[in-house]
């Protein structure tokens, strides 16, 4: 509440709509990616149990009842947590990049 506060507050009479827009665009361009990233790892690591082939649908399904390995297609399901911990630490890193860059260049400004 306090983001759209201060982007509303930003605004020039009139126009306070088209920038509380422009302040949700971040998590437009969020929802996008990670709908589109979440749907890559899901389609790799845990296929939809009805596009397998016969065979590994069976296993699946014995698998589920606690009567057959885990089918070769799931086996690696746990490696898509890889990936958003890849995203976590690149955030992480970017965030802490953008607040060395800010505070030299704050720092630059008031020296």
């Amino acid at each position: 509440p306090k983001y759209l506060e201060y982007a509303s507050k930003q605004a020039p009479p009139g126009k306070e709509g088209v920038f509380l827009g422009f302040a949700h665009i971040n998590t437009f361009f969020a929802w996008i990616f990670g709908f589109i990233f979440s749907g890559f790892l899901l389609k790799k690591y845990c296929p939809e149990p009805t596009t397998l082939p016969d065979a590994i649908a069976v296993q699946h399904t014995q698998w589920l009842a606690g009567q057959a390995p885990i089918p070769e297609a799931y086996a690696h399901a746990h490696y898509l947590w890889f990936a958003y911990i890849g995203v976590g630490l690149i955030s992480l890193v970017l965030l802490i990049g953008y607040i060395w860059f800010t505070r030299r260049l704050d720092a630059r400004r008031m020296g």
